[in-house]
């Protein structure tokens, strides 16, 4: 998520160097390939994170509970999206107040998704420090 915020921060600072805030349909002029870092990274670690829980699943799990663990899975996937979606609406309604845009406004080039991804950055750093330490 790191990566993410700096790449949008430079998106954003090009956007408004490019006077295209008002603008939410305006190009920037920017490459495409800077979102290839980002997606190798988090698709490397969402491959590695689903086919270690399946082998997990598979291992710990009796035989005849096999379709348990696959199902526990898609189901922590589910519990994921609506926590994630509730964040978001957390994230927009209360960084909206005094007339300024959200964090994550309808207009890209207005709001500030790199401050919503350092915030996932940040509450990722200390699940994975509660993690350790428990």
């Amino acid at each position: 998520m790191g990566l993410t915020a700096m790449v949008e921060n430079a998106r954003l600072s090009k956007a408004i160097k490019e006077g295209h805030v008002k603008n939410p349909t305006a190009m920037v002029n920017m490459s495409v390939m800077w979102l290839l870092p980002q997606y190798v990274v988090m698709g490397v670690a969402e491959s590695l994170s689903t086919f270690g829980q399946f082998e997990f699943y598979h291992r710990e799990f009796p035989k005849t509970m096999s379709s348990i663990g696959n199902s526990l899975f898609f189901l922590s996937l589910a519990v994921a999206h609506i926590l994630s979606s509730a964040l978001f609406n957390i994230v927009n309604e209360s960084t909206s107040r005094d007339g300024k845009p959200s964090w994550v406004a309808d207009n890209i080039n207005e709001a500030r998704f790199d401050n919503y991804y350092w915030l996932l950055a940040g509450l990722s750093h200390q699940f994975l420090l509660l993690h350790l330490l428990l």
